[in-house]
Order: structure tokens, then C-alpha cells, then sequence
């Protein structure tokens, strides 16, 4: 029988799915997870519904980038969230030889640990992931399948549980491209989500005030878009704590028109698509060598020019090695570094206002809770293989999904948009120059 949609915000963040929000760093995304839970956990009014209080509900937040007792608990305080409500996961408890060890929680793995984290918080609403990529596992970010491969049981869970997941990520620079090539990593992340968003700059108030804005709504008519201002205040004695004050009046620019505009700016600038490669690039090769055409394949699906990474590779100074004698060339950084997420388990409960509790949860079960136990609870049981049994998994059938065949046929289009771009020769090259980098390109070789 065919059913409506429900939705945690009416017409923005579907319940029962998953939703994108980019944005470059320091525009308030973390910020607008924590105000999101807020509303939730407390049944407060989305911004653009001021008369209508909402259903409230458990939030889960994963965060990778903000610590969790000076940051996200003093946030949540200052959006004026029912922190008793909401839980923080930065782990995975697990017996080692009869030893208890923490791990860092991925969602390639820990789908079961997440599952049971929602049960415990109870009558769970909303989980935030922020941001989506430092949770992948050994997933490659950059490559379709395996992004799908993750998200896919994500979608189930959130469709299992009727939940809204949102799923944080950033934004690359990808001159001349659509809204929605602009988010890091695989174009799967924003393909696979029914709904997502980007965060900009307000290109008249660029220090102040952010819009967010719809780049694609598989299940309503696109939104119009909302403004946001980031404000402080103190907090329990914590000075210049900071939280979101939404605008009342909507916004009409599109995603597609703000990417544009804040194109023309970096033009003006100075920054063009060589910069642009160059970010993007280095970003790339981060994680270690890769090969050429996957180096190429990767440029393309982000709306980049080949001849404009190669003028990256050249400014950034990687050099191309054969991998054995009849192998592929590879680009690799002449320096890489590595980072990683030192993280814990902690939740929001009583004591300390300015803290979060830690390290074991301690939030009581939802009643009827699977494999939950009382008192002060772990939430991801004792051993490294969680069993957490369920109804079937499965995804909704009620939402349209010929989106599908229009964003495959969108980018196809793009790829011979950037084609075409490739072989023009860019201004200030002589044509000798330009048909002897277009020869080396062919080849592959250096």
C-alpha cells in the first residue's frame, strides 16, 4: 500500500532516510548538527515553522572533528538541548584476550553497535554523522560502489527504525560544476542521500551569514532555502559559547546559482582551475599513491580538466613512477602524513553541567531494549562481534526514485562538458605548447 513520507523538518530532512549537508569548514555545519538535536530532544519548532512544535525524540551524534566536553556539550547547552536525550558515540568497547579496549567506531563494521546505541537512547529520532568520511572504514571515500556499499545498510537502518540520519561532509573546489559535484569524495554520497543540502557563505555578508540551501529533494519539491547567523553566549562560565539564530525569511537563490557566484569571487580573486586542481589533488594523494587513470577518472567526476590536474601535478611536484616493470604509473606526493581520531565512548546525563559523562553510558534503556542492560550501560556489549537481532532490513518503497536515471544522465553530460574543456587549449598558451602537454597527456607516462 502506498504511503506518505514522513518527515523529521516538513519538506527538508525526511524520516526514515538519508540526507547530505557539505560545506566548507568554519560555515557552522557541526554547529547546525548540535541545533538540529537540540530541536529534536526538546520538541522545539523548526525555524521556518515557528507555530508548529514538532514530536520529540532520542538524537545519537558521531563526531570525529569537535571533542565532546568542551565542545558539543557546551553547544548543546547553549541551543538549549535536553542533553539526557541525546548520546555522543566515539567508540567501540571490545574484549581483547579478556582485556577491554576501545576502537575507533566506523560505519564499514559497527552498523550493529549503532543500531544498539538508538535502542538505548529511546524513542530515537535523529543520528548525526559528522563528518560521514572519518566513519568509512577502509572504504574508499572516492569510489561509488564501495560508498554505496556503506551507505546502503545506513539506509536500511535509518528506513528500520524510521529515523532521519544526516550525514556531514565537506566541500571540495570544482570550478564550473553543479551544487551537487561539489561534496568530497564520491558523487554517491549525495546520489545515494533522497535529500541534501549545501552550506554558503551569503555572498553580501560573507563573514556573518550562512544559507542553506537545497541541492536536490527526491521526495518534495525543492525548498526554499533558509539563513543562518552564527551568535555567543556564555555557558555555565564558559565565555562565547556559540550557537545558530535562524533568519524568519526564506531564501530564494538556488545551490547551483550561490556555487556560480562563489565561483566568480575566487575568479576575482586570483583563484581559478589550476588552484582549484591543486586542492583537490593534494587531497587525493593524501592517503598514498594512485594510478593515473584513477587519478583522471576521479578529476572527472568532480568536474576538473585533466589538462588543469596535470598543471597541478606540475605545481605541487609529484612525479610519476611505474609500479613494476609492465604496472601502472603512479602519482604520489614527494611527503605524506597520515592523521587519526583519538576517540571515546561518552554520553550526556547527569552531574557537571559543562561536562560530558564518560567513559560508559549511562542513559537507561529504552524498555524492551535488545541485549541492553541496566544501570550504567556500554551499549556495545562486550565482545567485537555484536548481536543485536531485529526485524528484516529493508527500504521503503514509497518514495520516487526516477531521480535515479536523470542524475546518471546528468552526468553524463558533465563528462562531456569536461571532455570538450579538456581538449580546448587555455588562454595564454601558445598551440605548440598546448599539442606538445596534450601529447604528454595521452601517454600517461610522467
Amino acid at each position: 500500500m502506498p504511503k506518505p513520507v514522513s518527515w523529521l523538518w516538513k519538506g527538508r530532512i525526511p524520516l526514515g532516510k538519508v540526507t547530505s549537508i557539505a560545506g566548507d569548514p568554519g560555515l557552522g555545519k557541526s554547529m547546525l548538527g548540535t541545533d538540529m538535536a537540540a530541536h529534536v530532544s526538546t520538541g522545539t519548532a523548526w525555524s521556518d515553522r515557528r507555530d508548529e512544535p514538532i514530536e520529540s525524540g532520542g538524537v545519537v551524534l558521531l563526531s570525529a572533528e569537535d571533542d565532546v566536553e568542551d565542545t558539543i556539550r557546551p553547544r548543546l547547552d547553549a541551543a538549549g538541548a535536553d542533553s539526557k536525550r541525546i548520546v555522543a558515540i566515539q567508540g567501540v568497547e571490545f574484549d581483547d584476550a579478556g582485556t577491554k579496549r576501545t576502537r575507533s567506531f566506523n560505519l564499514e563494521r559497527d552498523i550493529e553497535a549503532l543500531e544498539k546505541a538508538i535502542k538505548a537512547v529511546g524513542e530515537c529520532r535523529l543520528v548525526v554523522i559528522d563528518p560521514v568520511s572519518a566513519f568509512m572504514g577502509k572504504a574508499d571515500s572516492h569510489k561509488n560502489a564501495e560508498v554505496r556499499g556503506v551507505l546502503a545498510p545506513l539506509a536500511e537502518l535509518a528506513a528500520r527504525h524510521r529515523l532521519a540520519v544526516v550525514a556531514i561532509t565537506h566541500l571540495t573546489k570544482a570550478y564550473g560544476g553543479k551544487a551537487m559535484y561539489r561534496a568530497t569524495g564520491s558523487l554517491a554520497f549525495t546520489a545515494h542521500a533522497r535529500a541534501a543540502w549545501i552550506i554558503v557563505a551569503d555572498k553580501d555578508n560573507p563573514t556573518r551569514r550562512r544559507l542553506m540551501l537545497s541541492v536536490k529533494n527526491n521526495l518534495a519539491r525543492t525548498p526554499t532555502g533558509l539563513a543562518y547567523r552564527i551568535d555567543s553566549k556564555a555557558i555555565d562560565g564558559i565565555e562565547d559559547v556559540p550557537y545558530l539564530l535562524w533568519d524568519a525569511e526564506p531564501v530564494t537563490m538556488t545551490a547551483d546559482e550561490a556555487v556560480a557566484a562563489e565561483t566568480r569571487q575566487d575568479h576575482e580573486r586570483g583563484l581559478g582551475r589550476v588552484e582549484a586542481s591543486v586542492e583537490w589533488l593534494a587531497i587525493q594523494l593524501s592517503g598514498g599513491p594512485l594510478p593515473s587513470r584513477e587519478v583522471e577518472n576521479r578529476a572527472r567526476d568532480k568536474g576538473l580538466s585533466w589538462a588543469s590536474v596535470r598543471r597541478a601535478q606540475e605545481r605541487l611536484g609529484i612525479k610519476a613512477t611505474k609500479d613494476g616493470y609492465s604496472g601502472a604509473w603512479l602519482w604520489g606526493m614527494p611527503d605524506k602524513t597520515e592523521g587519526a581520531h583519538n576517540i571515546q565512548l561518552s554520553t550526556f546525563g547527569e552531574g557537571d553541567p559543562k561536562k560530558a559523562q564518560k567513559p560508559a553510558l549511562t542513559v537507561a534503556p529504552a524498555e524492551g531494549a535488545q541485549g541492553a542492560q541496566s544501570g550504567a550501560l556500554s551499549a556495545f556489549d562486550e565482545s567485537e562481534h555484536l548481536r543485536v537481532s531485529g526485524p528484516e532490513t529493508g527500504v521503503d518503497d514509497d518514495e520516487p526514485d526516477g531521480s535515479d536515471e536523470a542524475e546518471r544522465e546528468a552526468i553524463m553530460k558533465v563528462e562531456a562538458e569536461q571532455e570538450r574543456e579538456a581538449n580546448a587549449k587555455p588562454d595564454g598558451w601558445t598551440d605548440e605548447a598546448w599539442q606538445a602537454a596534450c601529447a604528454v597527456e595521452v601517454s600517461h607516462g610522467n
